[in-house]
């Protein structure tokens, strides 16, 4: 099953804990608290904490340019030929 298809996994795993997250806040529990009881980091407790509701929406990860981008073929055909060549002396 894909996680990022609506109704998979992930999507199945968020709304749980964004309700875990409500629920424990309706009773007046504390934005670390929470944390502390459903073992999650304090900045998934107050994502959850801003949403009205549970979204599926995902966003693709934006890379920056990097300055390998223009090599990048050429040093995946290096690796391949040569697994064992150090990366530091492709970099040079």
């Amino acid at each position: 099953m894909n996680p990022a298809r609506p109704g998979g996994v992930r999507e199945q795993t968020t709304r749980e804990r964004w309700q875990r997250v409500h629920n424990l806040l309706g009773r007046g529990v504390g934005l670390l608290e929470c944390a502390r009881r459903l073992d999650v980091a304090l900045n998934t407790v107050k994502r959850y904490a801003r949403m009205k509701e549970p979204t599926g929406d995902r966003r693709a990860p934006r890379y920056k340019p990097t300055l390998v981008d223009p090599y990048r073929d050429h040093l995946r055909a290096r690796r391949t030929e040569d697994p064992a060549i150090p990366v530091l002396q492709l970099f040079r």
